[in-house]
């Protein structure tokens, strides 16, 4: 299963089509109940993710496979305890990754090679099976992977991002056995609104909307079908993290996943080259 549960909602209201705030512990509970039984075993959170950290702790199981981050204001000196806070609060022994959750941790700050040597140190304590980071873009995660020695880089990808699919980073990140982590697979909810519903900022992914709905139609599928399909079917993406607000949003998103195995479409002619509306930190606040 490439399917990991993203649980930044749990915590903090997150997401331009997120219109109910931070989820309910109540749905967090049937949520993480389907999660386990569809064999969702991975989470990914971080302790700057509000309480996620906490109620995954109480209300999952400890054989749970975490993917942590730490924040990007910690110094070296006091990562080892921010990680040891976040295993408490989980109610874990370890982590199945552990990253940086910004690039610039590593490779834009003065204490960079202490920050990675701290990560690495909670690797040989057992803390952590690997460690990674969380970066925003494949030039970023280029340098990290020639630099440092990680076991995972998690980025954004989707549709109309579709940078992970560049072939020199995937023959990088091979012959340096890391391990590729997709995000915001829905571009933060706006590839799943409605086209009436986009800010003026993403007006331009109307025409996105329009052809997927014509595909989906035409063959009889669900659209998020074919917004998983080109990541589910790659061989080298270990893990796709995706964010639900609801456990019917759940539920949509595996039954998705388990067609799209097998749906072959041109999506190549999908990707837009243009950062202020694939790259959600530069979207208007």
């Amino acid at each position: 299963m490439k399917l990991a549960l993203g649980t930044v909602q749990f915590g903090l209201d997150y997401g331009i089509s997120n219109q109910h705030g931070r989820v309910s512990e109540t749905e967090i509970n049937a949520i993480l109940a389907t999660a386990s039984k569809d064999n969702i075993t991975t989470f990914d959170t971080a302790s700057s993710y509000g309480t996620s950290e906490y109620l995954l702790g109480k209300h999952m199981q400890a054989t749970a496979n975490y993917l942590g981050k730490i924040a990007p204001t910690t110094a070296p000196l006091d990562i080892e305890n921010e990680a040891k806070a976040s295993l408490k609060n989980l109610r874990a022994n370890h982590f199945s990754c552990l990253s940086a959750h910004h690039a610039k941790w590593l490779l834009n700050s003065e204490h960079g090679d202490d920050n990675y040597q701290a990560l690495l140190n909670l690797k040989n304590k057992g803390l952590t099976k690997r460690i990674g980071c969380s970066v925003y873009n494949i030039e970023e995660a280029k340098t990290l992977i020639n630099r440092y020695d990680i076991d995972v880089v998690q980025l954004p990808a989707n549709l109309c991002d579709q940078q992970v699919f560049d072939s020199p980073f995937l023959s990088l990140c091979n012959s340096h056995n890391v391990e590729i982590h997709i995000r915001s697979l829905f571009l933060q909810g706006a590839l799943l609104m409605r086209p009436s519903q986009l800010p003026k900022h993403l007006a331009p992914l109307k025409a996105t909307h329009d052809t997927l709905t014509q595909i989906a139609s035409g063959n009889n599928i669900d659209k998020m079908t074919l917004l998983l399909a080109p990541f589910v079917q790659h061989p080298q993406i270990s893990k796709i993290i995706i964010g639900c607000c609801s456990n019917n949003q759940l539920i949509e998103v595996i039954n998705a996943y388990q067609q799209a195995n097998v749906k072959q479409f041109n999506y190549q002619d999908f990707a837009i080259v243009d950062d202020n509306i694939t790259n959600p930190s530069l979207w208007p606040a």
